[in-house]
């Protein structure tokens, strides 16, 4: 090989691992980001990191459109329960209704509280299915999936269903996994009983009605800190203007924005809506919080459907 020829290949060389590098440092915000995703206690920072280069972008992608193309394409917004909740029975249902909406309501089916704080009984969620909610499967425990063998996979994965089956509840197509954890022999057990199942990976999904088990969402934690409001009306307009599917999670829903609990995840709260600063530890929302997002869903004219509306719409 002549020298000329050498020069050549090393300066290829180094052009090839500079351009990885610039790429690698280009993305390392993105790739925290994921990987808070997957870490609870990570959320909060996640939120902070996601609302900085996420607003940036939606602001860029407005400026650059014209009138005509912002037109509202066809598109569908599920909000969705983690839990089961018995506050959300007492707050949140009366709002939904009031609003004249559905919501998929994800119940632990095994037990009657959780971390501290009551669940829903049959009589509240036939009440809830018979007003056109979907009762939809969280597993039987509420255990960290990826930690379990095949056979407790499966049982925690098909009892929760058989339970909301039995109990006429519905014939569920949809399952949220714990804490959003999922590997691939979780998913191959879930794969076999159910059409959707929604991650706690932020993102909006494409409207194409296949089978996808990695369904990603935005949360509304009742925080004002990160923008979780703020958030989540820029990703449902988003979704609006490009005809896209999202998904808003959303966990216990306290009357009081100064209700204290204390729990393994603690949280507490001032004013939510009044004072920026305040914050949940907890992924719970307060009444207030939820009104004024759904009142929101209502002025834009947003296709609110739960799962099962979405699959016989098709």
């Amino acid at each position: 090989m002549s020298e000329n020829m050498r020069n050549t290949s090393g300066k290829k060389i180094l052009a090839f691992w500079g351009a990885l590098l610039f790429i690698i440092m280009s993305f390392s915000p993105i790739l925290l980001i994921a990987r808070a995703d997957e870490v609870g206690e990570l959320y909060h920072y996640r939120g902070i990191f996601e609302r900085s280069l996420d607003q940036k972008a939606f602001d860029n992608d407005l400026l650059n459109r014209s009138p005509s193309s912002l037109a509202q394409l066809p598109s569908v917004v599920t909000l969705t329960f983690d839990d089961g909740y018995e506050n959300i029975y007492e707050n949140a249902f009366p709002i939904l209704k009031n609003h004249h909406m559905h919501a998929s309501l994800f119940m632990i089916t095994g037990r009657n509280e959780f971390e501290g704080s009551a669940l829903m009984n049959l009589s509240e969620l036939l009440n809830l299915q018979s007003n056109g909610w979907n009762i939809d499967p969280h597993t039987v425990t509420h255990p960290v999936l990826t930690e379990l063998n095949f056979s407790e996979i499966t049982y925690e994965v098909n009892e929760s269903k058989n339970w909301v089956i039995n109990n006429k509840l519905g014939d569920p197509v949809a399952f949220s996994y714990p804490y959003g954890k999922s590997n691939v022999q979780v998913r191959n057990v879930v794969s076999k009983y159910y059409y959707y199942a929604r991650t706690m990976k932020p993102g909006l999904n494409n409207l194409n009605f296949s089978k996808n088990l990695m369904l990603t969402t935005y949360a509304l934690w009742g925080t004002r800190n990160i923008g979780s409001l703020e958030l989540c009306k820029r990703k449902v307009t988003k979704a609006m203007n490009e005809g896209k599917w999202i998904i808003i999670t959303i966990h216990g829903v306290v009357n009081d924005s100064t209700y204290y609990k204390t729990s393994t995840f603690g949280w507490t709260t001032t004013d939510v809506l009044n004072n920026f600063v305040s914050f949940l530890k907890k992924e719970w929302t307060t009444t207030d919080v939820l009104n004024d997002f759904v009142s929101f869903l209502q002025n834009k004219s947003a296709n609110v459907k739960t799962f099962s509306e979405l699959i016989n719409s098709t």
